[in-house]
Formats: C-alpha cells, sequence, structure tokens
C-alpha cells in the first residue's frame, strides 16, 4: 500500500512567530477542511522567541525543509477574480505548498 503524500505548508524563509504559526493554523484548518492530508513545515532556523510561544502551548517545532525549489513542471497557476481584485494561487504537488498572493491592482495575466 502506497503511503499518502503530504502537502508542506511553509512560511517565509527565516521564519518569525507569526509565520510559523500561520503555517501550523493553516495545515491544521486544511487537515479539518480538505481531502488532503497537510504538513507545517519551517524554511529556516527558528528564533527564541517562536521556540518560546510553541513550548507553551505544547506544539511540536515544525520539522526544517532545507531546500523548497520548484521546477516550472511542478507548478500549476488558477486565476481567480474576485470583487476585491485579483487572487493568483500557485499550487505545487507535493511536498510544495501553496502560495497565495493578490493584489486589486495588480496586472492582468
Amino acid at each position: 500500500m502506497e503511503q499518502e503524500k503530504s502537502i508542506w505548508v511553509i512560511g517565509h524563509k527565516n521564519p518569525d512567530t507569526d509565520s510559523v504559526c500561520a503555517a501550523i493554523a493553516y495545515a491544521d484548518l486544511k487537515n479539518k477542511t480538505g481531502n488532503a492530508r497537510y504538513e507545517a513545515r519551517r524554511a529556516g532556523q527558528i528564533n527564541e522567541e517562536s521556540r518560546y510561544v510553541l513550548e507553551y502551548f505544547q506544539v511540536p517545532v515544525p520539522e526544517y525543509v532545507s531546500d523548497v525549489g520548484a521546477q516550472v513542471q511542478d507548478i500549476e497557476i488558477r486565476y481567480t477574480n474576485l470583487e476585491l481584485g485579483r487572487v493568483i494561487c500557485v499550487l505545487l504537488p507535493p511536498p510544495f505548498s501553496p502560495v497565495l498572493s493578490g493584489s486589486k491592482n495588480s496586472a492582468k495575466p
């Protein structure tokens, strides 16, 4: 039986507390509402404040990922227009994580 692959949710490089906690919270939300398996990861070393917060709330430190590079073949781009502007969702298959960006003033593709 093949092991289910997971989607990694990663904040920015050199993560601060909000980046680490956002990855943890988003992975948890997606696990509760989605049909795939999501895992919080980090792209840099945990700082002292983040370690304190995670220990205080008894949440394990996300695993470190040293290379999150993607190739063009790994990327699927979907464009969605919303009332407030355009949102671009770049979907990367495992082991990569979804990346959302958008702006009311973004140029069209």
